[in-house]
């Protein structure tokens, strides 16, 4: 006998899909940089993480990262959701809002943010906001 003795041989090769409500986006941020926490942060002094856990069709999240790899070189753009929509969503983020992220991240060479999208069956990509910037995640104190 094996362990697959009258199981489903595919189960035994393919981990269980999660359930759609785990999907979550975790960050760790080093504690004491831009001087605040987020919403719904924990933290033991060093660190403090948060969790952005959708649910597909009713709020939904996706990371927008700008990445510059040197002075010289094209900045690295990371588009990230939960879901399909969301993807599409942070590029309609990215897009439509180019100006104002240029402007507002003209002195850091990257950045990373995490995008909420609202009523995904209802409003599609389209009603997407800013939910944290968590540039200090992943930005060098140096950048």
């Amino acid at each position: 006998g094996t362990a697959l003795d009258g199981a489903d041989p595919a189960q035994a090769i393919l981990p269980p899909r999660p359930p759609k409500e785990s999907r979550v986006i975790a960050v760790s941020v080093p504690a004491g940089r831009e001087g605040r926490r987020l919403r719904g942060e924990k933290g033991d002094g060093d660190r403090s993480a948060r969790e952005f856990a959708g649910r597909p069709g009713e709020h939904e999240f996706a990371l927008l990262a700008r990445i510059a790899a040197g002075p010289d070189r094209r900045p690295l753009f990371i588009l990230a959701g939960q879901t399909a929509t969301a993807n599409l969503a942070a590029a309609y983020y990215l897009r439509s809002r180019a100006d104002e992220l240029t402007a507002e991240f003209s002195n850091k060479p990257s950045f990373c943010l995490i995008l909420r999208v609202e009523a995904a069956t209802v409003y599609g990509h389209e009603l997407v906001e800013r939910e944290a910037d968590i540039s200090a995640a992943i930005v060098p104190p140096s950048h």
